[in-house]
């Protein structure tokens, strides 16, 4: 045999042999496979990771509903909160003095409350909705005067809250903190409580803001 037919015939054998070898492979898929649940729970048929629908975020932002706030109970604890500074009074810190008064009341499941000040400021709130004011006003300093020496009938307050049915919470504003007392409706109208006076006192006081052209009434929220 020729040297040109022997390499011709071992060319011809080795591309039988890669021929062959190639069949026995199939091509790799590249692509990768998950299993899709249905909404019951149960695997469905695989589906490939591109066939799989992504889905979009809403465009608008999800609402939060904040509870509505208690416009009453805002408005009470500011009356707590006020200081000899804001209503322009010095007080010697050798003393302790009564600068503001506040007056809490029951009546048939509403709550009111009278906040008067040293400086003549008066504020009257209904639970029920409605705020009278005044920024000065003589009744307030005179009823402020009269709750000084009930002073020593009332104890140091751990707490702000409202009375019980058939109450009243009288508070004391002090430069050295807030003192309370608490007192039933009919020992104030028997006259048998040291309070009763300063009692009747609280509610000429809202008769005459009720009915006063100078207030400022600001409506229920």
């Amino acid at each position: 045999m020729k040297p040109s037919s022997t390499i011709i015939a071992i060319l011809i054998c080795a591309s039988a042999i890669f021929i062959s070898a190639c069949g026995n492979h199939s091509p790799q898929n590249t692509e990768t496979s998950s299993v899709v649940k249905d909404s019951t729970g149960d695997s469905a048929k695989a589906q490939p990771a591109s066939a799989q629908k992504v889905v979009a975020a809403p465009s608008e932002p999800i609402k939060i509903r904040m509870p509505k706030q208690d416009k009453f109970a805002d408005q009470r604890l500011n009356a707590f909160t006020v200081v000899p500074n804001e209503l322009n009074i010095q007080i010697p810190r050798d003393k302790e003095v009564v600068y503001g008064i506040i007056i809490d009341q029951e009546n048939a499941g509403a709550i009111t409350t009278l906040a008067c000040y040293q400086n003549g400021k008066t504020i009257f709130y209904e639970s029920k909705g409605g705020t009278l004011q005044k920024k000065a006003d003589n009744d307030a300093i005179q009823l402020v005067l009269q709750a000084k020496p009930l002073l020593d009938k009332a104890t140091k307050a751990h707490d702000t809250s409202i009375p019980a049915t058939g109450m009243v919470k009288f508070y004391l504003l002090t430069n050295k903190g807030i003192y309370v007392a608490a007192e039933d409706v009919k020992n104030i109208s028997a006259h048998t409580s040291p309070w009763t006076n300063l009692f009747e006192q609280a509610n000429k006081t809202i008769a005459r803001l009720k009915s006063d052209k100078e207030y400022v009434i600001s409506p229920a929220a």
